[in-house]
């Protein structure tokens, strides 16, 4: 195969574990290439990343505060109400920020802070009305809606 430009290979938008990545290391200077797999790469970052948007359908689900996670959950309420919690304040940084977007369902999203803190000075956002979403951001001790 020719040598091509990073950017005008094709993009895949749903890795598989075996798929390789490439990772060019610089230190001092002296490049290196490597590869690694997809799935060493989430078992070396933890099996609990995130990659978003994420779509979720379970009863609830806890926003998992680091910075592989998801800026965009979409949320499909078919099977009933779904429950997303934001991260605790002393896990995110101030300005960190989530949309979460009911897309799908006849039921209601409701997201709620973990660690009981008000969100806007109320304790939970609930919509069942379907392509509503709401933005989330941390000021580093309160949620606010922006």
């Amino acid at each position: 195969m020719a040598d091509q430009k990073l950017t005008a290979l094709p993009l895949i938008v749903t890795p598989t574990t075996d798929d390789l990545l490439y990772i060019a290391n610089d230190p001092g200077g002296a490049p290196t290439s490597n590869a690694i797999t997809y799935g060493n790469l989430v078992t070396a970052i933890g099996s609990s990343v995130l990659i978003g948007p994420v779509t979720i359908s379970t009863t609830t689900v806890l926003v998992p505060a680091n910075r592989f996670s998801p800026e965009t959950i979409l949320v499909n309420a078919a099977a009933g109400n779904i429950t997303v919690s934001l991260p605790a304040q002393a896990t995110v940084d101030a300005g960190k920020r989530y949309t979460v977007k009911l897309i799908l369902g006849l039921n209601d999203m409701i997201v709620d802070a973990d660690d009981s803190v008000n969100i806007d000075l109320v304790s939970q956002y609930r919509t069942g009305l379907v392509l509503q979403s709401f933005t989330f951001e941390s000021s580093g001790s309160k949620w606010w809606v922006v």
